[in-house]
C-alpha cells in the first residue's frame, strides 16, 4: 500500500493499522471535514465508519476491505464546503466545584473567563468520543486546562466543559474527564433525528451567558438549538 494518497488533488499521508482502520493525515490541508464528509457520503462498502478531525480522517474498516480498495478514494471529486452556520448558544455558567480548578489553572476569575468565552467564535471541530459529544476548537492557550486526574462518574446532559485545547458539550449523560463550567439550555442532539446531531462540522458557536431562571425557562420548553 502506498504511504500517501491524493483526494481531490490534495495529498494525504496514509497509515494502516492492521485490518482495523486507516488514518489519512495532513497538517496543511484546510477544511479536512469536507473530505471526510465526501468519503462518508459515497458509502463505500468496505468502510464501517468515517471520523474526521482537524488534521486527519479515520477510516474504520470491515471484513470486505482489500488493500486495492483504497484506490477508490482517489476517484472522489467534490467542492469543499464553505464556512457553516453560526449558532448563538445560551449557557448558564453554573456554580460547580470544577470552577475552583479552572480559575486556579487559568489564574483568572470566573467572571473574566466567562467574559472571554463569550467573545470567541468557536468552530465545531469534531464529534466523538461518546455519542452526542462535540469538540469545539478556538479555545485560547490561556484557557487551556488539564483534564481531571479522576474523571467524574456522570456528567449531566448538555454539560459545557473544557479539557486541554478544547471546549465541548456532553449532550448525553456519561462519565467525563473534562472540567464542568456550565449547562447549555438547548438541545444539540436528538436521537429521533437522522443525523441526531443538530449542528454540523464547520458550524460556528458563540456562547451567551444567561441567568439560572432564564436557563430553567428554556430547559422546560425542551428547545433545540434550531428553535432558538
Amino acid at each position: 500500500m502506498s504511504d500517501s494518497i491524493k483526494l481531490n488533488n490534495n495529498t494525504f499521508q496514509v497509515s494502516q493499522f492492521g485490518s482495523d482502520f486507516i488514518l489519512l493525515r495532513s497538517d496543511t490541508i484546510e477544511n479536512i471535514f469536507s473530505y471526510g464528509e465526501a468519503i462518508y457520503q459515497r458509502q463505500f462498502d468496505f468502510l464501517e465508519e468515517v471520523i474526521a478531525t482537524e488534521t486527519e480522517i479515520c477510516l474504520k474498516l470491515n471484513a470486505k476491505f482489500q488493500n486495492e480498495d483504497l484506490n477508490q478514494l482517489e476517484t472522489l471529486e467534490f467542492s469543499p464546503t464553505t464556512q457553516g452556520k453560526l449558532h448563538t448558544v445560551p449557557v448558564w455558567f453554573s456554580e460547580v466545584e470544577d470552577w475552583e480548578a479552572v480559575t486556579a489553572s487559568c489564574q483568572l476569575s470566573k467572571a473574566e473567563i466567562i467574559h472571554q468565552l463569550q467573545s470567541i467564535e468557536f468552530n465545531v471541530a469534531m464529534f466523538g468520543f461518546l455519542p452526542g459529544f462535540v469538540y469545539m476548537g478556538g479555545l485560547p492557550p490561556n484557557l487551556h486546562v488539564p483534564r481531571k486526574s479522576t474523571p467524574a462518574t456522570k456528567m449531566q446532559p448538555n454539560t459545557l466543559a473544557i479539557g486541554g485545547p478544547y471546549i465541548g458539550i456532553y449532550s448525553l449523560p456519561s462519565p467525563g474527564g473534562w472540567h464542568t463550567i456550565g449547562q447549555v439550555a438547548c438541545n444539540i442532539f436528538d436521537k429521533n433525528q437522522n443525523p441526531p446531531m443538530l449542528i454540523n462540522q464547520n458550524d460556528r458557536i458563540r456562547f451567551s451567558a444567561i441567568s439560572h431562571s432564564a436557563f430553567k425557562k428554556i430547559e422546560t420548553q425542551q428547545l433545540s438549538i434550531n428553535q432558538l
